[in-house]
This record gives structure tokens, C-alpha cells and sequence, in this order.
């Protein structure tokens, strides 16, 4: 009976174990090949931005559409807000740094944070 308890309890660990071992891959977001403002960007200014920069309330920079993001772009990182391809651009390094900056907390995930940052520094903020 011992022994029939002991082998018992070692199946019942085993399969536990082993259940434990496989990741569920379908948790982890997968970021896509390309992204860009119509396919994820725009989504997620409407729902965490837009509300205090755009329209009429524009709190130094207008997100309400793409053209108006573009003139936010330049060359210059210590003056614009955007500069693409560039990891320290201010919206990214002081607006949008999940350690540092204030308006990440509207942002529903990292994973948002990480739609715009390859937006702007890999996919050169295409439409």
C-alpha cells in the first residue's frame, strides 16, 4: 500500500511538472513584422491620448491624426518631440519611458509602449 501511494504521488508530481515546463505562447504578444498608424498606432492614441492632445485640447502635441503627428517630426532631439529612427527622441526617452515618463501610465500594457517605440524608431512612423 506504501509503495502503491509512493508511485502514485510520483505520477501526480510528474505530470505536474511537466505540465509546468510548456510556456503558453499565446500569453506573450507577439509584436508584428511592420507596424503602422492605420494597422495599431492610431487604435491606441484614440483610446489613451487623444482625449488631452487632440483637437481642441492639444497640450503641446496634436495626435488626433496623422498628419498632425508628422508635423511634431524633426531632426533635432533636443528640441522635437519626434525624431525617427531615433531611440531618444523625447516622446519616447521623457513623455512615454516606462520608468521615467508620466504619460506611459495611460497606456493599457508594455506592449503598447513597444507598438510605438518600433513605430518610431524601426517602421519610420508609416501610415
Amino acid at each position: 500500500m506504501r509503495i502503491l501511494s509512493s508511485i502514485v504521488a510520483g505520477v501526480g508530481l510528474l505530470a505536474f511538472l511537466s505540465a509546468c515546463s510548456e510556456p503558453n505562447l499565446d500569453l506573450v504578444p507577439i509584436l508584428p513584422e511592420e507596424v503602422t498608424y492605420s494597422g495599431h498606432i492610431q487604435k491606441i492614441l484614440n483610446k489613451s491620448c487623444v482625449r488631452c492632445h487632440g483637437g481642441a485640447v492639444k497640450h503641446g502635441i496634436d495626435l488626433s491624426s496623422y498628419t498632425l503627428i508628422l508635423e511634431s517630426v524633426g531632426s533635432d532631439i533636443s528640441e522635437d518631440l519626434i525624431v525617427i529612427g531615433n531611440p531618444q527622441s523625447k516622446i519616447l526617452k521623457q513623455k512615454l519611458n516606462p520608468v521615467s515618463g508620466g504619460m506611459y501610465v495611460y497606456l493599457s500594457d508594455s506592449f503598447e509602449y513597444d507598438l510605438i517605440y518600433k513605430w518610431i524608431v524601426n517602421d519610420g512612423l508609416r501610415q
